[in-house]
């Protein structure tokens, strides 16, 4: 989830767990906010508790991967806004992560990277909150590292994918986790 919590995007994950679901996939929602009861953050926010989200992301990965149906070498990750920048930092130091959706998000500005697992990026060109070019700079340093990636800008969205282009978008979502974790 992003800076509003489950609040804002509630249905939206529900339908991407269920839809992942239905394809096979163990689907969790995290919500990372309550390791520093969070209900919604802004850039001070944001900031200040990154790395404790980091820590626990990273600490449900490890929950998760216990379970008996969850096969730890096929994880992957779907961050929303600050999610995704959440989800592209820690899969530049995790190597358990195989893949990161980045939907309206980017990389932190002093994340470094060495290695990223095969990522999707999706952002709306008219994006306000986070903008397009968060997009393109993560676009750039895929490109000059020779990492996978496949990317999908909808002219005509902001910071939320409605109609076609939000379908499209679950739909490359989901193409994209089966292709790279089944």
């Amino acid at each position: 989830h992003g800076s509003g919590g489950l609040d804002w995007g509630r249905i939206l994950f529900e339908q991407h767990a269920k839809m992942l679901a239905r394809r096979g996939h163990i689907a969790c929602i995290l919500h990372y906010f309550q390791s520093t009861e969070t209900e919604k953050s802004d850039k001070n926010i944001s900031e200040l508790n990154f790395p404790v989200w980091l820590t626990t992301i990273s600490e449900a990965i490890t929950f998760i991967s216990k379970e008996p149906k969850v096969d730890p070498n096929r994880i992957g990750l779907i961050g929303f806004s600050l999610g995704a920048f959440l989800a592209l930092a820690l899969a530049t130091i995790d190597t358990r992560i195989k893949a990161v959706v980045d939907v309206f998000g980017g990389l932190p500005p002093t994340q470094q990277i060495t290695a990223l697992p095969p990522t999707l990026i999706l952002h709306g060109a008219a994006d306000e909150i986070v903008p397009v070019e968060e997009a393109y700079k993560l676009e750039t340093v895929l490109k000059t590292k020779n990492l996978p990636y496949k990317i999908s800008i909808y002219p005509d969205q902001g910071h939320q994918f409605i109609g076609k282009s939000g379908k499209d978008a679950l739909l490359k979502t989901l193409s994209f986790l089966d292709e790279v974790l089944k």
